[in-house]
């Protein structure tokens, strides 16, 4: 397979969140002290010299905060290759009866309704922001309230 790095290339609207709060998420969201192979490793790659200068800053503040070696390379972005579709939302794939329900999705990587799923089934979210866009996602109300049970089940 050769040497690589699973990863994620986020797209966000700046009018909506910062990418000073997708970096918080990101050290929030793993150990970044633990050392594994390249094709797990925590990675940052920035788009630009702006966030360049804050993956470098946060970097720094990680270093400082934890008594541990911080692990995470950064890097410049410079190509993405997207995984197979086998291998897209992994949390979603562990519910084949809503995935099943998404049957007008041609692609689980592009879609953003099976990106907030799979963020929801992966305990990132809480009841009242599920409870603000569950609609607003085209989903019914029999997939809303499964999707409640995991919720209450994960928090």
């Amino acid at each position: 397979m050769g040497d690589h790095t699973e990863c994620v290339d986020i797209y966000y609207d700046p009018t909506i969140t910062t990418f000073q709060n997708i970096l918080k998420l990101f050290w929030k969201s793993h150990d970044p002290t633990i050392h594994t192979s390249s094709q797990y490793r925590s990675l940052i790659l920035s788009h630009n010299t702006v966030q360049t200068a804050q993956v470098a800053d946060s970097l720094e503040v990680q270093k400082k905060e934890r008594h541990k070696e911080v692990c995470t390379r950064t890097d410049d972005f410079s190509i993405f290759y997207q995984a197979e579709e086998k291998h897209q939302k992994n949390q979603l794939r562990r519910h084949p009866a809503l995935l099943a329900s998404l049957d007008w999705e041609e692609s689980l990587a592009s879609s953003y309704v099976a990106t907030r799923l799979n963020g929801c089934l992966g305990g990132h979210t809480n009841m009242a922001s599920f409870n603000k866009e569950w609609e607003n996602l085209g989903l019914s109300k029999e997939i809303a309230a499964y999707v409640r049970k995991v919720i209450i089940k994960r928090s």
